[in-house]
């Protein structure tokens, strides 16, 4: 999301202008339109559910909204899987991947925010589980599902589990958030556990999983 804001025609045409060229050509093919939590901005309820009025904060948000009005305008058979915060192994950006490299050095961590921000955290297994799910499940007729596991987790807590398997020093916040970055995430996921999705990776086991990760890999 912040390169959305220190570049947001490039992030426009990435998501929008890329989408806009395919569309034509998959008028005979059933599509699962990957968007993002981003759509929701700041939620106003909790657990923020798939008719929540989209109300981005960011060009990033802005852009995905115009992507998936692009899309079930088209005609195109499509459903739409709002992407929460997700991680996993082979990821290299986004705040795991930030917190991992700094607690490597054992140098005391400063975080933007507070620390009480949450989000609603998905490993990549289960958002493939979940795409899987709405593939086989799903009627094709414009519905929207968020993916994610309903579960809200605070950064200072995410920073904990990852320190806690790396060794890393003391975590500190600035007390300034990012422009751009909501307050609160966690998602409703009625409709996809309608589909038989359950979540399979718990914040507990994926966050020092994936920081294992991140130092066999320095």
């Amino acid at each position: 999301m912040p390169g959305s804001i220190d570049d947001p025609d490039a992030d426009r045409e990435g998501a929008v202008e890329a989408l806009r060229s395919l569309l034509p050509r998959l008028e005979s093919i059933r599509l699962v339109l990957v968007s993002s939590a981003a759509v929701y901005g700041d939620p106003l309820l909790l657990p923020v559910s798939e008719d929540a009025p989209p109300a981005p904060v960011s060009p990033y948000g802005r852009h995905r909204v115009e992507a998936e009005w692009l899309a079930l305008e088209s005609g195109v058979p499509l459903v739409v899987a709002r992407v929460f915060s997700a991680y996993g192994e082979g990821l290299r950006r986004q705040v795991l991947w930030d917190v991992a490299q700094r607690a490597l050095t054992g140098e005391p961590i400063t975080l933007s925010g507070t620390g009480a921000e949450t989000r609603d955290f998905v490993h990549a297994r289960d958002v493939a589980a979940a795409i899987h799910a709405i593939a086989e499940g799903a009627a094709f007729e414009g519905e929207i599902f968020n993916v994610a596991t309903g579960v809200e987790t605070s950064i200072a807590r995410l920073a904990e589990l990852v320190t806690a398997e790396l060794g890393g020093g003391e975590i500190r916040f600035s007390g300034i958030g990012r422009p751009g970055d909501p307050t609160r995430w966690r998602a409703d996921i009625t409709r996809l556990r309608a589909l038989g999705f359950t979540p399979s990776v718990s914040i507990e086991y994926g966050a020092p999983t994936y920081a294992r990760w991140v130092r066999d890999k320095s």
